[in-house]
């Protein structure tokens, strides 16, 4: 097993991360409600025949709604870093490479393809994660 290392002298704070807005909206689609009620696309087109006094004279409640969509799953990380570039070995061919050279194949999610012989797996790593104490013996 491999363990690729993050390299300490890299880690620092994104400039892009924003500690006071952490969720992140988009507008969602576009609904009519008539008297609290959603209207129907029949409903839609007949209303949007007519011209504000029409509302008003016949007691009548437009509202239109956009809904925010969540997209706090898109913000980026809180702290930027680089790992160690490592050495490694595949399994298959025995070539040696480092880790960032690997081969990818997103149409079968294959991982760890040899850059040399093309074969999928040919070695298990393992990514060190960024703590908390990395973080504050950084000093960041």
């Amino acid at each position: 097993m491999y363990k690729i290392l993050i390299d300490r002298s890299t880690i620092k704070k994104n400039h892009e991360y924003d500690d006071h807005n952490l969720k992140r909206y988009v507008p969602g689609p576009i609904q009519v409600f008539v008297n609290d009620r959603h209207a129907t696309d029949k409903e839609y087109e007949k209303y949007f025949n007519h011209d504000w006094d029409y509302f008003r004279n016949n007691n009548l409640k437009l509202e239109i709604r956009c809904e925010p969509i969540d997209v706090s799953c898109l913000l980026p990380p809180k702290y930027l870093f680089d790992y160690i570039p490592t050495l490694i070995k595949c399994s298959f061919c025995e070539e040696e490479f480092y880790h960032n050279e690997f081969a990818h194949d997103n149409d079968f999610n294959v991982e760890n393809i040899c850059p040399c012989c093309g074969m999928g797996c040919c070695c298990d790593i393992e990514f060190e994660k960024l703590t908390d104490d990395l973080i504050k013996n950084k000093g960041v």
